[in-house]
């Protein structure tokens, strides 16, 4: 669902800017399913490596003489 959905009650009776309007709509609505889309996947991202992340060991050589 849109965050903002054009109305009529926005309208300027100016064609040209309802029309700019309605696009400006358009991209705040693009950019908010953008943001609720990275936010899922960080969720998701943060869900997994909780549950999946293995305790690691590094071990370093000793360099002979």
């Amino acid at each position: 669902m849109p965050l903002i959905e054009w109305n009529d009650l926005y309208s300027v009776n100016i064609e040209e800017m309802d029309q700019q309007h309605k696009q400006l709509l358009n991209i705040v609505n693009e950019f908010d399913k953008a943001v609720e889309a990275k936010k899922e996947e960080e969720t998701t991202k943060n869900k997994y490596l909780k549950t999946c992340t293995i305790p690691r060991t590094c071990t370093l050589k000793k360099k002979k003489n």
